[in-house]
Parts: C-alpha cells; sequence; structure tokens
C-alpha cells in the first residue's frame, strides 16, 4: 500500500506519506486503520505529504465519504485535530482543497499548502520533523 504513516511522538505528530498512484480503496482503508488503531490521538498534529503521490485516481465520492467518516469520528472523541497538507501538485492541491471545505464543520482545523516549510511553521513543527 503506498501510504504510510510516521509516528513522531516528540513532536505530537503523525506523517502521512503518499507515494504513487493511491486509489479511492486504498486511501480509503489507510485512515480507517490508522484512525481505528491504538496509537493515533486526535490531538496530535497530522501532515500528509502528497508530494511523491499521484491522486488522479481519487474521486470526490471518495474525498466525502472520508469527510463523513472522519466528522463521525472526531464527534466520538471530543478533540479537535489540526492537519496540514503538503500538495505541491494541481490535482493534490484541489482535491486537498475539497476537503478543505468539508472539514469545517467536523472540528477539524485544516489547511493546504503547496511548500512543507509552510506547513510546519502553521503547525509551529520544525522543519526536521519530515526527516
Amino acid at each position: 500500500m503506498p501510504v504510510f504513516f510516521d509516528f513522531k511522538p516528540e513532536y505530537n505528530l503523525v506523517v502521512c506519506r503518499q507515494v504513487g498512484t493511491v486509489d479511492d480503496e486504498e486511501f480509503l482503508a489507510s485512515y480507517h486503520s490508522l484512525f481505528e488503531g491504538d496509537r493515533f490521538d486526535p490531538s496530535m498534529a497530522l501532515v500528509v505529504d502528497l508530494r511523491r503521490a499521484d491522486s488522479s485516481k481519487r474521486s470526490r465520492e471518495a474525498i466525502q465519504a472520508f469527510a463523513r467518516y472522519w466528522k463521525e469520528w472526531m464527534q466520538k472523541t471530543g478533540k479537535k485535530s489540526r492537519v496540514a497538507v503538503i500538495a505541491p501538485k494541481d490535482v493534490s492541491f484541489g482535491l486537498a482543497r475539497m476537503y478543505e471545505a468539508y472539514a469545517e464543520s467536523a472540528n477539524i482545523s485544516f489547511t493546504v499548502f503547496r511548500e512543507a516549510d509552510a506547513a510546519l511553521e502553521w503547525l509551529g513543527i520544525p522543519e526536521d520533523a519530515l526527516k
């Protein structure tokens, strides 16, 4: 599966890296696995790194399904998440911005960036956190 999660407890951070083509099924399954696992806490910051991803197989329907799932999950936890997406490519950036519109009602502070340094600055996390 071309979706990898790297837990960085020293930064209270999870880095999600998507590499290559990630279809709807892989996309949804990877996040279900993250949220249903015992390592992720919604108070952790999340960086979604799409710099090496091909999002051309992602659909609007999958984005909407994910938004519904995440909103329900966040309501159960009662916590607030901060998510920074690094999306330099137009397709990835556009899809992430679509999700950003859905995230407003889900208790998620979600922002899309083209550059990694801007994403990390927004989260208040040093650049070496992505290493």
